[in-house]
């Protein structure tokens, strides 16, 4: 099901507390689920984030479809795996961008998320429809009639 949900998405704003003690975002590219790891990301373990994560394992990911305006909100915790193998196994060759030595780059690090709840919302009449419903309710002076988000624990 949580693939299911997050499959239309491409980016995710990766939330972090940080060592400040404030929470920080940002875009993190989505990756093809795996067996072993349904939510995964790529990064290096000299950036912020990772240094966040070995503090504090709390991860929020937020996924936004401005197509639907469909979103998804997953809260759970981050494991840090820096299993060559791995890493050698999941390489993309789009990761050269950010990783040019490739897989044998020193300090490449998998973050495998560990999903507690996920909060997702659908629109069922689509964008249009539901922009229709919107403008409607605020033509009446009335509540929109769209149905709530949903809220899964303990994924």
């Amino acid at each position: 099901m949580l693939n299911d949900l997050i499959r239309e998405f491409d980016t995710a704003m990766m939330t972090t507390m940080g060592r400040d003690g404030l929470m920080h975002s940002r875009p993190m590219a989505t990756q093809k689920p795996q067996p072993d790891s349904p939510i995964w990301f790529v990064a290096a373990m000299d950036t912020a984030k990772i240094q966040d994560l070995q503090q504090d394992p709390r991860i929020n990911l937020a996924y936004y479809n401005p197509g639907n305006r469909a979103w998804v909100s997953l809260s759970g915790r981050a494991r840090l795996n820096q299993d060559r193998e791995r890493i050698q196994r999941l390489w993309q060759e789009d990761w050269k961008i950010w990783f040019p030595q490739g897989p044998e780059q020193p300090g490449l690090v998998l973050i495998d998320v560990i999903p507690e709840t996920a909060t997702y919302w659908e629109p069922e009449k689509g964008r249009i429809g539901t922009l229709i419903d919107l403008a409607k309710a605020y033509v009446k002076g009335q509540e929109p009639d769209i149905k709530p988000p949903v809220t899964v624990n303990a994924l």
